[in-house]
């Protein structure tokens, strides 16, 4: 296709106003649980994350990065020093989300959401690119992004604080890389995806189908699907595969018969053994 930039003009409007929701809910969310404790806006997962970040930070050395590099121990010493996330009680995801949101802890309790936002902001520019690869126009890739950017739920959702919106960015990339043509890239960005939720583990088939689609069609079966049937019916699609490359590759046709006019010349010898016969009779 054409060169096009990282980020449209009508695509980058949307995705600032649609960041800029999620910002101002963000705010609203710290402003209503404040004056609402019993009520809050916030997800109680954010607050399992924000806790098992609490304890990974709360046994660490107490030596700090800086001195431990200065007397040779290193970052990795202060590092293996950390808590482990699992201390919290009921926490059942990857340690990745606790180690993200130990800046909920260290920073500011509305980090995690704006990180949250931020990636919720980066669906919105996947959609997007992923329609202007395979060809929709700018406006109309920006439009259907902003079904995403603007819908309500999409937006409550990531503001709670609830980590959803990681594994669709993720699983999106996966999709992204299949369209370019990046099948390693792909693999990895789904792995993690499954790494943070096993839904994800799905997406695995149409994906490898879609591979299969876009490949040389010289390697790969013409029936794909038959060769995972059990029994005879595997083996025979196998075995027709088998047999086209081979009449394929030795220039017979289909049913065993030689394309080269072998029966003809065959025509003609009988006619010329008869010649011959004729020659005899004549001497």
């Amino acid at each position: 296709g054409d060169e096009q930039t990282m980020v449209d003009r009508p695509v980058a409007v949307v995705l600032a106003l649609g960041f800029v929701l999620r910002a101002g809910l963000v705010v609203f969310s710290e402003v209503w649980d404040e004056a609402n404790p019993a009520r809050k806006y916030t997800d109680v997962d954010y607050v399992v994350f924000t806790d098992a970040a609490r304890e990974v930070v709360a046994s660490r050395p107490s030596v700090t990065p800086e001195a431990a590099s200065e007397a040779g121990d290193g970052m990795a010493a202060w590092m293996f020093g950390l808590g482990s996330p699992y201390d919290r009680a009921t926490y059942r995801y990857t340690p990745f989300l606790a180690w993200l949101a130990v800046p909920n802890v260290t920073v500011a309790f509305a980090w995690g959401k704006l990180v949250f936002a931020a990636v919720d902001v980066l669906v919105g520019w996947l959609i997007a690119d992923i329609l202007r690869a395979r060809g929709v126009a700018p406006r109309a890739a920006a439009a259907y992004a902003s079904l995403w950017l603007f819908s309500p739920i999409a937006a409550n959702i990531s503001t709670r604080g609830s980590a959803d919106c990681i594994v669709v960015a993720l699983s999106l990339l996966a999709l992204r890389g299949i369209i370019r043509g990046h099948e390693v890239a792909a693999a990895l960005w789904l792995g993690a995806a499954v790494h943070f939720k096993i839904f994800p583990a799905l997406f695995a088939i149409p994906m490898a189908l879609a591979i299969d689609q876009h490949s040389d069609p010289a390697s790969r079966p013409a029936e794909p699907l038959a060769l995972l049937a059990p029994g005879e019916a595997g083996h025979a699609a196998a075995a027709r595969g088998t047999a086209d490359d081979s009449t394929a590759g030795d220039g017979t046709g289909g049913d065993g018969t030689a394309d080269d006019g072998t029966a003809d010349d065959g025509g003609a010898d009988s006619d010329g053994g008869g010649a011959d016969s004729d020659d005899s009779d004549g001497g």
